[in-house]
């Protein structure tokens, strides 16, 4: 896999900017691999790509769509091993999690997007109205470093299988696995064009992205502060945009039943993905008459945890 390149209208090139951003293993502080920096030239071509290729791919019948998200689940399937591998590299999470959590559970979600679309009311009628649910246009997806693969999975499967082209910026700690989606994609069969990925810096290409006349419509997930600047360019193009930002996610304890598994449940969601998940149960509410049983046994996991 050649990760020294950008994907545009379904051909790979190199970046105007002939510059890099090293790919380190966090665990090893290992250099594996390298993407081009690119910067808002290669984010104008990209998005023409896609608009033009928006011209056909929102006129495809939904069984096309699906077709071709068929073929790209058994991709991911066929290639599990190897992309778990590429993830534990470049994120740095056990290899087991990597394979179960950031692979297998992506196929499974690919599966299931492809069934809810095939019931998804796309024209209604309401009264003498016929609602009509068309693709948005050129879509720019902007995703974190914390899932890889299934942030992007999240925000491309289901933009292609309403219509939708794409201009994909990965985070640049973990840009590899990106390089398997858009190849996973070119050999299921999906037209140049569609799917465009751009790697590089946050202010640069994401930036750029937000800034672009010939995007529609900006699909961001990260921290708030990056958001909050996406969505003040984005709005000088008038773009729909959607954000997806940093939180901290409760647990609420109201009795004493289960308050053991409660708390343990607790711990291992925080620690799972070393902290860095969207749902992570980072905070605790509790009632004041549960407040000295759940210090008690919080004492006793983090006690046993770190034995």
């Amino acid at each position: 896999m050649n990760f020294e390149k950008l994907y545009i209208n379904g051909e790979y090139v190199d970046s105007t900017s002939g510059k890099f951003i090293e790919v380190e293993n966090p665990a090893t502080n290992e250099i594996i691999g390298r993407v081009p920096r690119g910067n808002a030239e290669d984010v104008e071509k990209a998005a023409l790509a896609a608009k033009e290729a928006f011209k056909t791919f929102s006129l495809t019948s939904l069984e096309e769509r699906i077709e071709i998200m068929k073929k790209f689940a058994v991709y991911l399937k066929e290639n599990l091993d190897e992309i778990a591998e590429l993830i534990t590299k470049e994120l740095g999470s056990p290899i087991e999690f990597s394979r179960r959590t950031h692979v297998e559970s992506q196929i499974n979600r690919v599966k299931k997007y492809i069934e809810i679309v095939k019931d998804y009311e796309f024209s209604r009628r309401d009264g003498g109205a016929l609602i009509v649910k068309e693709p948005a246009g050129v879509i720019g997806c902007l995703t974190p470093w914390n899932y890889p693969l299934g942030q992007i999975i999240q925000k491309v499967v289901f933009a292609i299988l309403a219509g939708n082209t794409i201009v994909l910026k990965p985070s640049q700690q973990t840009p590899l696995v990106a390089y398997y989606v858009v190849d996973g994609f070119e050999k299921s069969g999906l037209p140049k064009g569609v799917l465009n990925l751009v790697t590089g810096a946050g202010r640069e290409v994401g930036n750029a992205i937000a800034l672009s006349k010939n995007i529609d419509m900006i699909s961001f997930t990260g921290s708030t502060k990056g958001g909050s600047e996406v969505a003040k360019l984005a709005q000088e193009t008038i773009k729909k945009t959607t954000l997806e930002l940093g939180g901290k996610s409760p647990v609420i304890f109201l009795d004493k039943e289960n308050l053991e598994l409660g708390v343990k449940k607790m711990l291992d969601i925080v620690i799972r993905n070393t902290g860095q998940t969207c749902a992570a149960w980072s905070r605790a509410i509790v009632l004041e008459s549960l407040r000295e049983d759940f210090i008690l046994k919080k004492k006793f996991k983090d006690n046993f945890l770190i034995s």
